[in-house]
């Protein structure tokens, strides 16, 4: 059981840019986690995003807000997408805008178009260099954005939808002290509003998930923006609900039949 939580915690923190180690990361084996196991992963949809950027906010907050947008915009990991300067900002021989930069975690070099004015506009703010963050600004992003997105939900229901996911090792522990108590379903699964899931990760999959719901691109293409190397990785970002991607069929079928 320590053995099978270590390779979690380990491959978890290598996955979120925490560490650079792949080889302990490979010397686990990734274990089969069920479904039911797994922390709910969201994805912001369009009208959410764009209320959020048009949100009024001041001080560390509007910051935080703007570079998770940015994490959006450029499908990257936030050790990455959080040190953007105006170096990574430039043009193509063709004159397309992109933005190049060596990914943390992986070493690798991406070029990422601009697909987003949001992004443009962020980093025109800042004269494009993003202030010196501390060393654990995801920590903090992580704390804001839950508090920028439930006040955001006072006018956007949707970000207050209840999904069902599992707790944290810290909220865990307080439980068991008895310090807070959760909301649980018949089948006892912790219930939490989508506000309390987004995370600094929650802008990789926002943006690798819009990418997809284009329908402009194919895999390969979308893989080279985001900087993944496997196809079976990259698709675990893609975060539809079944209404979603029953919708998105019948909306390609249209009035057509299948037989």
């Amino acid at each position: 059981t320590t053995l099978f939580r270590s390779s979690i915690l380990i491959n978890r923190a290598y996955n979120e840019g925490k560490h650079a180690n792949q080889a302990a990361a490979n010397s686990f084996m990734k274990p089969a986690v069920d479904e039911a196991q797994k922390a709910a992963e969201i994805y912001l949809a369009a009208d959410e995003l764009n209320a959020l950027y048009q949100m009024p906010l001041t001080g560390e907050k509007a910051l935080v807000r703007d570079i998770f947008i940015v994490g959006c915009c450029t499908c990257q990991r936030v050790s990455d997408y959080s040190q953007l300067k105006r170096e990574n900002f430039t043009t193509t021989a063709r004159g397309a805008k992109v933005v190049k930069l060596r990914q943390t975690k992986t070493k690798s070099y991406v070029t990422i178009p601009i697909l987003d004015d949001k992004l443009t506009a962020i980093m025109e703010k800042y004269d494009y260099n993003l202030p010196q963050l501390p060393a654990n600004f995801d920590v903090i992003l992580n704390r804001y954005m839950k508090e920028i997105c439930k006040e955001l939900a006072e006018s956007v229901p949707s970000l207050s939808e209840e999904l069902p996911t599992i707790l944290t090792m810290k909220e865990r522990a307080k439980e068991a002290r008895g310090d807070v108590k959760f909301t649980r379903d018949e089948a006892g699964r912790v219930i939490k509003p989508r506000y309390e899931l987004v995370t600094s990760h929650t802008a990789r999959r926002t943006g690798i998930t819009h990418l997809y719901l284009t329908g402009k691109f194919d895999i390969y293409q979308m893989m080279h923006v985001s900087g993944h190397k496997e196809a079976k990785t990259f698709r675990e970002y893609i975060k539809l609900s079944g209404d979603e991607m029953a919708e998105q069929i019948a909306e390609k079928m249209g009035n057509d039949n299948l037989f």
